[in-house]
């Protein structure tokens, strides 16, 4: 396949004041806030400057502009839907490589601090056929100053263009004579053009590392063992994600808290292939290559974190008091299962977290959401408009950006020469998935990978009794037959003759039917008992043939990350939580801050060669210095007496 530039950059420099909607607003200030990037620097959705560019596409071949064709920009942009089609769009070639287009790194270091002097609010009211202002109708609206911003897109589909998409790009950019919101009304007039990203900014950062590139300092290469072994994975979001949890959703769309072993699954056949495996149906489909759910890390490297069972509860009217300050489960408050007393009559609700360590520390990924519509001509299209809540990528708060682990067990009778593709596949590789990949979501996780040893724990040979079994994951329970049931059967657990207590489990059932990217349509409906929910047996038989791992997969779908559960979690043994040990509760005391470092020489920024931005600098600062100035002159004394 002949080379070519899979990376392009748009660079649009505005005229004039501009907005980006955000659907928030202010108060009495402003009726519109503008969209901000984590700094608080203006920046624009690269969704916004996708959709707005495709419009101007449809125009240019509408038009029959040489070079633009209906084909062409169908390749580039997708396919569109209506309110009554069914199915998903045909996808687009081109991808978002980041969520927003904002100010050049070097640009946004000088500005960071005086963030507000680049915002500006602008009212406006409507007028009458005499040209006299309507009544209520004045509005403010918040608008940035003129800046330049860079955001980048990916082609993304597998075969090469037949045609220059960059050049191509750049002719719509060309006739795109305004970006944002408000642009009837004269606001994001802008030049824009987009060209080949510089060879220095063509490699994602590695993970984990802050440095550009992903060659000699990906490390040595990983030695693949010659049994079984776990892939144990890194994964750092660059930009936002959404993982469905569902086929359908109503009102927002919420996302799952964090990556599926679904998307790890389809990234591993997209990236390593199928056709190219020794034993396709191996890797794939027979559950000896398990690709697990992530998770996001815990406080310390060495937690484990999990779903909070469905058992706990907590007395009803004192859910804010079921964690202290420090985000720890209050262990006098929280309670596993129902009262063992038939004669205490408070009532207990599940509790509202989702995430916890083995030393009850909550865990709450940092999540958010943004309003989308499609357009037509520059207007919201009619029943387009929908909510998406996603898991934040970048920098969080600290400056730091949240970190996802993930387990892959590749079984030994898996082909070592797959084996070794599917590390490849992983190890040192930025991940795009999740949904909505052309659209500035779908992740770009920085992937670090190593390989443990499977260390199996085993339940005691003369154990029986009560056992409770958590769903680390969704489990596709099925019975001999391969239909949906509602329960695990305890032979599936090794565990034959053990009885089923429904009075003591927990469970919660959804159903849902994944997207195949490959085969464009949807895959079975699989009904699954949801992860977090506790399962309770009454094991009778001591003696069993073999020996039963407390960490197993069951099911159907375990290929996929469906199945993990936990047998007999100390935790959930009896109606109150083990306390913390000593050596646990010194641990998640929280270290004092850290010592201020020095700052970081700003990056130098030649006046001659670039007048513009060093004014833009010089700006900012004197608003903000006169920002302070005004704010400390008009203070008012306070005086005793």
């Amino acid at each position: 396949m002949t080379e070519f530039a899979r990376q392009a950059r748009i660079v649009i420099a505005f005229q004039g004041f501009w907005t980006s909607g955000t659907g928030k607003g202010a108060g009495r200030l402003s009726d519109t806030r503008c969209h901000r990037d984590h700094c608080g620097l203006p920046a624009l959705p690269m969704s916004q400057v996708k959709g707005t560019l495709r419009e101007t596409a449809e125009q240019l071949a509408e038009a029959r502009v040489p070079g633009i064709t209906p084909d062409r920009v169908k390749r580039l942009f997708g396919g569109r839907t209506e309110p009554d089609d069914e199915g998903e769009p045909d996808p687009a070639a081109l991808s978002l490589e980041d969520g927003d287009a904002v100010i050049a790194g070097d640009v946004a270091a000088h500005l960071a601090g005086h963030g507000d002097a680049l915002f500006q609010r602008q009212a406006s009211t409507a007028l009458d056929e005499r040209g006299t202002a309507l009544d209520r109708s004045l509005r403010t609206i918040e608008a940035a100053v003129p800046v330049v911003l860079i955001g980048r897109m990916r082609w993304r589909a597998p075969e090469a263009p037949d045609f220059d998409w960059i050049a191509c790009l750049d002719q719509i950019c060309a006739s795109t004579p305004a970006f944002g919101k408000g642009k009837r009304d004269g606001y994001g007039r802008a030049l824009a053009w987009a060209e080949p990203v510089p060879k220095t900014q063509a490699e994602a950062p590695a993970a984990g590392t802050g440095t550009e590139g992903t060659g000699e300092a990906a490390g040595e290469e990983l030695e693949i063992p010659a049994g079984a072994f776990v892939l144990d994975l890194t994964l750092v979001p660059q930009r936002n994600a959404v993982f469905s949890g569902r086929s359908a959703t109503e009102g927002a769309h919420a996302t799952l808290l964090a990556p599926t072993g679904a998307a790890l699954l389809g990234w591993c056949a997209q990236t390593a292939g199928y056709e190219t495996m020794t034993d396709p149906l191996a890797v794939y489909h027979s559950g000896a290559v398990s690709f697990g759910d992530a998770r996001p890390a815990g406080p310390h490297e060495r937690d484990e974190v999990f779903p909070v069972p469905a058992s706990l509860a907590v007395p009803k009217g004192r859910e804010k008091d079921a964690k202290t300050e420090a985000g720890i489960l209050n262990l006098g408050l929280v309670r596993n299962g129902r009262p063992p007393d038939p004669e205490d009559d408070e009532q207990y609700e599940a509790l509202k977290e989702r995430l916890m360590t083995t030393r009850y520390a909550v865990i709450k990924p940092q999540t958010g959401q943004r309003l989308r519509t499609a357009t037509r001509g520059g207007r919201a299209a009619t029943g387009q408009l929908f909510g998406l809540q996603h898991l934040a990528g970048g920098p969080q708060n600290g400056g730091q950006a949240g970190a996802f682990s993930a387990r892959i067990t590749i079984g030994a009778s898996i082909d070592r020469a797959d084996a070794k593709r599917i590390v490849e596949a992983f190890d040192w590789q930025i991940l795009t998935i999740g949904k909505g990949r052309s659209t500035g979501y779908g992740g770009a996780f920085a992937c670090t990978a190593r390989i443990l040893e499977i260390e199996d724990e085993f339940l005691e040979p003369e154990f029986r009794g009560p056992l409770r079994v958590l769903a680390l994951s969704d489990i596709a329970a099925v019975n001999a037959f391969g239909a949906p049931t509602p329960i695990l059967d305890p032979t599936d657990l090794g565990l034959p003759g053990a009885i089923f207590d429904p009075q003591a489990s927990v469970l919660r059932h959804r159903s849902f039917a994944p997207w195949n990217g490959t085969l464009k349509c949807r895959d079975t409906e699989r009904q699954v008992i949801e992860a977090g929910s506790v399962l309770a047996y009454t094991v009778q038989q001591a003696d069993r043939p073999h020996r039963v791992a407390r960490h197993q997969r069951v099911g159907a779908w375990q290929e996929a990350g469906l199945g993990a559960v936990w047998l007999d979690p100390p935790f959930l043994r009896g109606w109150q939580l083990p306390p913390l040990r000593p050596g646990d509760a010194a641990a998640l005391v929280e270290p004092g801050p850290a010592q201020d470092a020095e700052p970081a020489d700003l990056p130098e920024i030649d006046p001659a060669t670039r007048p513009e931005d060093r004014a833009l600098i010089e700006w900012a600062m004197a608003q903000t210095g006169t920002a302070k100035a005004q704010a400390g002159a008009e203070a008012v004394p306070i005086t005793e007496g």
